[in-house]
């Protein structure tokens, strides 16, 4: 590992407690959800490990779910997803990236991925005691406190999946968007930095502007506030009506119904949404089933063509046959 770095390489932690791992979410501020919107997919980025870029390809960064209502140190809104889907979809190999243990809370960072780097990183045994990832009968679990420097806290695990754009673009789709609590940013510190430019506000409340740039954040918002400025991002970008498909699992073909259709236009048989819409169906049920009178009287005439035909001899059934015949015609 590099030196200057608090992240080493992942040890076993030390009194686990462990959660249930049904969900991750990808946590970032308001402007890189506007970003992702217009783009249509989830901006990767390039994995780092200290200061020293690693040689894989870009990745999108991940933790377990958690309660919206609870402060976020990441950003406004999240982006989640199935942890079993994504880890068959991209998956499904596991690698330990580095580990940091601090005083009161700790941090274990894994990756994910569909190619080898056995020769690279150490490969996640999910059979390890106090392994901060573990399978087990009913699914993953993962470690959410430990015992840390000085004494037990919080323990995070943050997910590094390795994508192509197509990759990002299949997330986007299969995630739902959830507004996050990020109302506890730019609080003011109590006791000045010892080190490095003077603190305006404290480090733990906001990664991106208040830790990583000493800036005051612009985007302090309440769960509220924020679902407010994310339909209004769809509204202004006309996707309002695609919401309820991005928060699906699976996302289903949008089928247009016309009711009002033309019956002498034509459709494009080779468009799913043509061959499924409900025009489409009920014209093809009204030339399937235009059996107009004259074809409803053959079936009548059949009918009774074969009931003389047991119960007559030839002659009388010839005479009902051809009256019949000549009869139906004319009608």
């Amino acid at each position: 590992m590099d030196s200057g770095t608090v992240f080493q390489a992942v040890k076993p932690l030390v009194n686990p407690t462990y959660a249930y791992l049904d969900e991750i979410s990808r946590c970032v501020h308001f402007d890189d959800f506007q970003e992702a919107v217009q783009k249509g997919m989830l901006v990767p980025q390039r994995v780092t490990n200290g200061r020293t870029k690693l040689r894989c390809q870009k990745v999108l960064w991940f933790a377990p779910s958690r309660s919206s209502s609870d402060h976020n140190f990441f950003g406004n809104v999240s982006f989640t997803v199935r942890w079993e889907t994504v880890q068959q979809k991209l998956g499904p190999n596991l690698y330990f990236i580095d580990q940091a243990v601090f005083n009161s809370r700790s941090c274990t960072r894994v990756l994910l991925t569909k190619k080898n780097y056995d020769g690279r990183f150490r490969k996640v045994d999910l059979n390890v005691l106090h392994s901060p990832l573990q399978k087990c009968r009913p699914g993953f679990i993962y470690v959410s406190h430990c015992m840390n420097k000085v004494r037990n806290g919080p323990h995070v695990l943050e997910i590094a999946i390795e994508v192509n754009d197509a990759d990002a673009r299949w997330l986007y789709l299969n995630c739902r968007q959830v507004a996050n609590n990020h109302s506890e940013a730019n609080t003011r510190v109590r006791n000045a930095r010892t080190y490095g430019p003077e603190s305006k506000v404290q480090g733990n409340k906001c990664l991106k502007f208040n830790a990583a740039q000493n800036l005051v954040c612009p985007y302090q918002w309440t769960v509220a506030e924020c679902e407010e400025k994310i339909d209004a991002v769809f509204q202004s970008t006309r996707s309002a009506t695609e919401i309820g498909l991005r928060k699906s699992v699976s996302r289903e073909i949008n089928i247009p119904i016309f009711r009002n259709h033309d019956p002498n236009s034509s459709f494009d048989l080779k468009s799913s949404d043509d061959l499924n819409s409900s025009d489409y169906l009920n014209s093809s049920y009204e030339l399937n089933s235009s059996y107009d009178r004259s074809s409803s009287c053959y079936l009548i005439f059949l009918s009774i063509f074969f009931l003389f035909l047991f119960i007559s001899n030839f002659p009388v059934f010839m005479f009902f046959f051809l009256f019949i015949y000549f009869f139906l015609d004319r009608i």
